[in-house]
């Protein structure tokens, strides 16, 4: 039985209004990928994980989509991890509550070039508490 708050349920209503918009098509993924957003010669992955691992850094390497619960164990896992996160010109994090239908989103990439090193943390944290948080249980 499909959860209407599913992460996946959440992102499916979200891209398919994206692809839309943009002229962009949506497919069914790839055994890395749960979808594929595909505009023009461009293919972006979409990752969509309750909770982040490790496991999942291998496939952030390309034009990703990653799709994660807006909850401080994720902002704690992208913290960790945030110096291979930011090598990625093409990755975008998605951090999402389904139910209330918030996010917020953050290009490592981007976000590292321009903030202060000293106040990440602090800054994802006010990012991360405007919206509600959420996890699978």
């Amino acid at each position: 039985m499909n959860n209407p708050h599913s992460l996946q349920e959440w992102f499916m209503t979200w891209a398919k209004n994206r692809c839309a918009v943009r002229g962009e098509t949506l497919e069914n993924g790839t055994n890395e990928y749960n979808n594929l957003i595909r505009n023009g010669e461009t293919t972006t992955g979409v990752i969509i994980q309750n909770q982040l691992t490790k496991e999942t850094l291998p496939f952030l390497q390309q034009h990703v989509y990653l799709v994660i619960g807006n909850n401080y164990e994720n902002l704690k896992t992208v913290l960790i991890f945030w110096n291979e996160l930011a090598k990625n010109q093409n990755l975008c994090i998605l951090f999402v509550n389904p139910i209330s239908s918030e996010k917020w989103i953050v290009y490592p990439y981007t976000h590292n070039r321009i903030s202060e090193k000293a106040t990440l943390e602090k800054g994802l944290r006010s990012l991360m508490d405007a919206v509600p948080q959420w996890s699978q249980n």
